[in-house]
């Protein structure tokens, strides 16, 4: 045999026929080396190609892997793909629910659906614990906000901003130090740099977008109303003050802050021209539409006529809805919307002193408020009696801190005693009661109670981009539901009777 032959044979030998762990030894123990059985057997020559690609062969299939290793190359698996992830510039969205009383924060990394909150500072006593105080207190030239503005006793503090933005602007209107926009801009330039850094621990570098919800109706948002311009002007401000930090906009906030200072870079910002919705990174939508935003996200809601009514501090928005499923998914059909100055802050100050007068004006004001949106939205359809009978059925949504006040969830739980009931008797309606659409929140994971979660059904609904939203018909393209082969006379609504 040939060099080659053998080296060949040999190392056919040593890769392919190799005997086992088990036959080497039991081989070395009965056989003497010297044995012709235990010598190897004279192998056939082989061309040096056929040996070589069959010794490259697999002739042992690979070992199955054991349970605790396939858990292991799963998590090196998800592991590597979260730090890829990571690496990515993540594209968060910011739901903020702007309140008279507190804000309320939740966010979410577009293309998931896992929601966090955002919790600005710690929970506050006299506050929700998913909320942070909208307030200020001004000491001199030093401003501070949320906790520390709450737990101070020095200075003075200045609540209720975002209403004093609703009535104007001149300081002296509102009994401000300064202008209403430029210390609400103040106020959320202290916000967004709280949620930039909290994002920005999860998500480095994030691209984040804020939709902020402001007291307007949806007429109000298509028009352009004077309200919905203050709040682009203010939240554009904030955003520039919070994201865009160079040296003429550097503001040191987190634990308070000059004063003049704040209101000097935020009056300049105040008045530079407003970007294009389409660019702008912070939208101001209506607060009547998220709530049913929100409503549409609930699995278990079924198909019907709803009246939310959402009253917080200082306002309360109500819409009535028809929402609907068809083959194209969810479809919520807005037939008319209102917010009104009317909120749990007025009905705690008549309270404080027992002017009862007060509280009954309240009460009456919301009554009718209520029965002037239903009945505008009922008014469509009188006239189509297919469309008609789906309004047989209302139920009332109350989500907000004030309708937990049994005075105002009484207007619409106990519909006999009222003129809101008797307003829907004389159209043979019968009403339900829900505190709050189901808003699909893991409060656990959120870190706070199930009760918390009603306050936070607008931040949900904000949470949601446009595009996302279920197929929406709002008031201005609902038209009246005509049929000729109906004659049924419109009634003026029990309110006005």
């Amino acid at each position: 045999m040939s060099s080659l032959g053998q080296l060949i044979a040999r190392l056919k030998e040593m890769l392919i026929k190799r005997p086992s762990v088990e036959t080497k030894a039991t081989a070395s123990i009965t056989e003497p080396p010297d044995s012709p059985e235990a010598l190897p057997s004279p192998e056939p020559e082989h061309s040096q190609e056929q040996a070589i690609a069959h010794a490259v062969q697999p002739h042992e299939a690979p070992p199955e892997r054991t349970p605790r290793a396939a858990r292991k190359a799963a998590t090196r698996r998800a592991a590597s793909t979260a730090q890829r992830r990571q690496s990515e510039k993540a594209r968060v969205i910011v739901g903020c629910d702007y309140g008279t009383h507190s804000t309320k924060v939740l966010y979410r990394r577009r293309g998931e659906e896992r929601i966090r909150l955002a919790q600005i500072g710690k929970p506050c006593k006299g506050y929700p614990e998913c909320a942070s105080p909208s307030l200020i207190r001004i000491k001199d030239d030093r401003i501070t906000f949320g906790r520390q503005a709450v737990g101070g006793r020095e200075g003075e503090r200045f609540a209720s901003l975002k209403v004093h933005l609703l009535r104007g602007d001149t300081a002296a209107a509102n009994d401000l130090p300064k202008a209403a926009t430029v210390l609400n801009a103040v106020y959320l330039a202290w916000v967004f740099t709280e949620v930039r850094s909290i994002v920005e621990k999860e998500f480095p570098s994030a691209d984040i977008t804020f939709q902020v919800a402001a007291p307007i109706d949806y007429a109000g948002y298509v028009d352009q109303s004077e309200i919905k311009r203050r709040f682009q002007a203010v939240t554009q401000a904030a955003w520039k003050v919070a994201f865009d930090p160079g040296a003429e906009n550097q503001l040191s906030l987190r634990r308070g802050g000059s004063l003049g200072r704040a209101c000097d870079v935020v009056q300049r910002l105040l008045e530079e021209p407003l970007l294009p919705e389409s660019e702008s990174p912070c939208q101001i939508l209506p607060e009547t539409v998220a709530p049913i935003v929100a409503l549409a996200l609930d699995p278990e809601m079924e198909p019907g006529i709803y009246l939310m009514v959402d009253m917080g501090a200082g306002t309360t928005e109500m819409s009535v809805v028809n929402s609907t499923a068809n083959a194209d998914g969810d479809v919520a059909t807005c037939y008319y919307d209102s917010t009104i100055e009317i909120g749990g802050d007025k009905f705690s100050q008549a309270a404080a002193i027992k002017d009862t007068a007060v509280i009954d004006g309240l009460l009456y004001q919301l009554e009718r408020q209520a029965t002037v949106v239903h009945h505008s939205g009922f008014t469509k359809v009188l006239k189509n009696p297919v469309a008609r009978r789906q309004w047989d059925e209302l139920t009332v949504v109350l989500t907000g801190g004030g309708t937990r006040r049994d005075d105002v969830a009484s207007i619409f739980r106990n519909p006999l005693s009222r003129r809101f009931g008797a307003h829907l008797r004389q159209f043979g309606i019968q009403s339900f009661v829900l505190d709050g659409p189901r808003i699909n929140l893991d409060t656990n994971s959120l870190g706070i109670s199930a009760s918390e979660a009603r306050y936070l059904v607008v931040a949900r609904g904000l949470l949601v981009e446009q595009p996302r939203w279920p197929l929406t018909f709002l008031p201005h393209e609902v038209t009246a539901l005509e049929s000729d082969n109906t004659q049924t006379a419109e009634r003026r609504p029990h309110w006005d009777q």
